[in-house]
């Protein structure tokens, strides 16, 4: 699921002959209760790939037990991560790395099925690309047994005595039929319910935001975040029914910089699914990328409560938006509400707008980054006409006062701002008399970037900052983080932040 690479691009891999054999261990525990601690396996690597060569090994699971319901199966110090492969799963190890573990953690249910058996052994170990060299495996398959806690319930302090298992957290394979809450609450209806030992526990207290989203996410891309606690997060993923968690390890810089591509995201034909993107544990300058055929779409990752339910951002004529239509608002299989991409029909380059309640500035409305030239689209508050002011860091400003066409969608490109050789410089755009949900882009070159209008009354002071990997180069502005990497762009906005 996850290469750690650097952001948007694929890494190059060469084709040095390479050669060496992973072995599966003994796992720490033979036997384990239902909700006990988790069972170690040593997964290791003898002889040295190439730097740039990445290796997968495919595990097949079998036994009585069924993975996602009965038990969760991930890997720690592989720097990628466990994700599913048809009935099997796939771990991919980077090149510096020489062993991982895998982690069996069983999960606690209500039902008396007795003891169940869970067997995992290696089907298949390659290295990326195939033509850099071939790879063996030894090991025996690894045999565990889960014994049953016979349904007795007391494993929880809900108080209703059912022995609540926490909806098994967000390692669910999302096939229940209760996964709106993706278990979040540690189960239990009580309000007081501490969720027991099942599943995962509820966030902090002390976290006003123990979960993150990413607005809209479909097909591929990649995320920047850095984890809380310095160490690690966890990351959760949706497409197609099925969701998967891991547990990912930040690098030297302190931050956990990943290239997302899930086949349960891709369709058969290579279309883009539509997914979800989570994360539990990380800070609130975090942010994601989606990729399209010529550029990427960028957003910050923020809590549930930072997504309005109010805006409907207007879609003129030449786009195409996902979900489709000019929409109120637009919900995901959970009930959350998301954002809506936007695709030219002509070029093909995407942009995305986030419904964040910091879209919703009464009329009043500023470009968290603006610089060089591009062009507007919003829909006035009085069906009619709206204000425009760009402001140049030469001091030169420009009004415009634009006019909706029929569709009721103001459409218009912008002169901008450049410097006596041409050379693009920084602005400031505000609008006034724009419905919520207002979106404009940039152009650079042959580059482009889109981005959402924001509130005007924000103060620049208590907005996050975006996280800057390596290799990223960025440029912030009051409202808003210009990145570029290479031949791509983009404008992540900065919002309200919401930790204490």
């Amino acid at each position: 699921m996850f290469l750690a690479s650097a952001p948007w691009l694929p890494t190059a891999l060469d084709a040095q002959e390479t050669s060496f054999r992973v072995t599966l261990g003994l796992p720490s525990a033979a036997t384990i209760a239902e909700g006990e601690a988790e069972v170690t396996i040593p997964l290791s690597r003898d002889g040295t790939p190439s730097r740039l060569h990445h290796m997968f090994v495919d595990l097949v699971v079998g036994g009585t037990a069924t993975l996602w319901r009965d038990y969760w199966l991930g890997a720690t110090d592989a720097g990628g991560a466990v994700y599913p492969l048809s009935d099997n799963l796939r771990v991919l190890m980077l090149p510096s790395v020489e062993q991982s573990t895998l982690v069996v953690v069983p999960l606690s249910d209500a039902a008396d099925e007795g003891d169940e058996t869970v067997t995992i052994e290696i089907g298949q170990v390659g290295v990326v690309p195939v033509s850099a060299g071939a790879a063996t495996w030894s090991g025996e398959a690894v045999a565990l047994t889960i014994s049953n806690r016979d349904g007795d319930g007391d494993d929880g302090d809900d108080g209703d005595g059912d022995g609540d298992d926490g909806g098994d957290g967000d390692r669910d394979d999302g096939g229940r039929e209760d996964d709106d809450d993706g278990g979040d609450d540690g189960g239990g209806e009580g309000d007081d319910d501490d969720g027991g030992d099942g599943g995962d526990p509820a966030p902090p207290e002390s976290d006003e935001c123990g979960l993150r989203v990413a607005p809209y996410w479909r097909g591929t891309g990649g995320f920047a975040v850095r984890p809380s606690d310095g160490r690690s997060a966890a990351v959760r993923f949706e497409c197609g029914g099925a969701s998967f968690s891991s547990q990912e390890y930040a690098g030297e810089d302190g931050l956990i910089v990943r290239n997302v591509s899930a086949p349960a995201c891709i369709a058969d034909d290579g279309r883009p699914i539509r997914g979800e993107l989570t994360f539990e544990g990380i800070d609130e300058d975090g942010w994601y990328w989606l990729n399209g055929n010529l550029n990427v779409a960028l957003s910050p990752l923020v809590c549930e409560s930072s997504l309005s339910p109010r805006l409907r951002p207007p879609v003129p004529a030449g786009v195409t938006a996902s979900p489709g239509g000019d929409r109120l608002f637009v919900l995901s299989a959970t009930g959350r509400h998301y954002g809506t991409l936007m695709s030219h029909d002509g070029n093909g380059f995407i942009g995305l707008v986030p419904h964040l309640v910091d879209m919703e500035g009464n009329g009043e409305h500023v470009a968290p980054y603006w610089i060089g030239h591009g062009g507007v689209v919003g829909r006035p508050l009085d069906g009619n006409a709206a204000t425009f002011r760009l402001t140049c860091e030469d001091g030169r400003t420009k009004s415009y006062n634009l006019e909706a066409d029929e569709d009721g969608i103001i459409v218009s490109l912008l002169s901008g701002c450049f410097d006596s050789y041409g050379k693009p410089t920084r602005g400031e755009l505000q609008a006034d008399g724009l419905e919520d949900g207002a979106w404009y882009w940039v152009n650079s070159g042959r580059r482009t970037a889109a981005a959402a209008f924001l509130r005007r009354d924000s103060d620049p002071a208590t907005l996050t900052v975006p996280v800057i990997p390596g290799g990223v180069d960025s440029d912030s502005g009051a409202r808003g983080t210009f990145l570029s990497h290479g031949s791509l762009i983009g404008i992540v906005p900065r919002v309200a932040a919401t930790d204490e």
